[in-house]
């Protein structure tokens, strides 16, 4: 029994270390699961800067390795998540320095006001009312379709802009939408527009080849592995015969 009581202080003490960050149980609630577990960590992260005196205005870097080390989340669950806080206004993100480096502002007023928000509307509750909880779910509903078409347009337009295509000529079709909404939901925005930005800079890509072929919206958007692949792209980095492999490989399944 003795030894059991100290294999219990021992766990307790090792639980209780410093390898382990603190996830609002609101949070979860209000962003997901991995949301709140990557404004942990970044808060985590910013207090160790503010503490080495190293902030930059706010502002501090965190690096993808580190927080897959720390959390465990890969890096397309980091890119979404980060995607999501910086919509709701509670983080901003810039790429500064040299070497580039992802830099973090976490704005701790948007946090407040979360939490202000959640008080007020659980004290506004006295009798739920059916009616209006469908209400509120077709509004969120309606919401989350309304982002949803302006990020479609927007990513379609940034195609167009970095391509040089016509919109009258390559228009925004429903199969196109479809295709730019399932990439948006399983890569996220960032993914999708660095995708579209790293293949417009790859002169392979548009029309520097054998073939004087050029990709377009639905050859970069074919799938999220060609998202992802696309994303880390460099300029006219790749070999010429791994790029006719690939482009061979589009048309053949065309």
């Amino acid at each position: 029994m003795q030894e059991n009581n100290q294999n219990c202080v021992d766990v307790t003490e090792l639980l209780a270390s410093d390898s382990y960050i603190a996830v609002n149980r609101l949070l979860i609630r209000e962003l997901g699961l991995e949301e709140a577990v990557m404004l942990a960590e970044l808060l985590d992260e910013r207090k160790y800067w503010r503490s080495t005196n190293r902030l930059d205005d706010g502002w501090f870097f965190s690096t993808q390795k580190n927080i897959e080390d720390r959390v465990g989340l890969s890096k397309h669950k980091q890119l979404r998540a980060i995607d999501n806080l910086e919509s709701r206004g509670l983080i901003k993100t810039e790429v500064r320095g040299m070497p580039a480096r992802r830099h973090i502002a976490i704005s701790d007023n948007r946090i407040v006001q979360l939490f202000k928000n959640w008080t007020t509307s659980c004290r506004k509750i006295e009798q739920p009312v059916v009616q209006k909880s469908d209400s509120k779910n077709t509004n969120n509903k309606n919401t989350n379709k309304n982002n949803n078409k302006v990020e479609v347009q927007r990513t379609y337009d940034v195609f167009i802009e970095k391509f040089g295509k016509n919109p009258n000529q390559y228009k925004l079709t429903d199969k196109r939408r479809k295709l730019i909404a399932r990439r948006l939901d399983d890569a996220g925005v960032e993914i999708v527009l660095k995708a579209i930005e790293n293949t417009a800079s790859n002169s392979f890509y548009t029309g520097d080849n054998d073939r004087g072929w050029s990709a377009d919206l639905d050859f970069i958007l074919r799938s999220y592995e060609q998202v992802e692949r696309l994303s880390q792209l460099k300029p006219r980095q790749t070999t010429k015969n791994d790029d006719d492999f690939d482009l061979a490989k589009y048309l053949i399944n065309k």
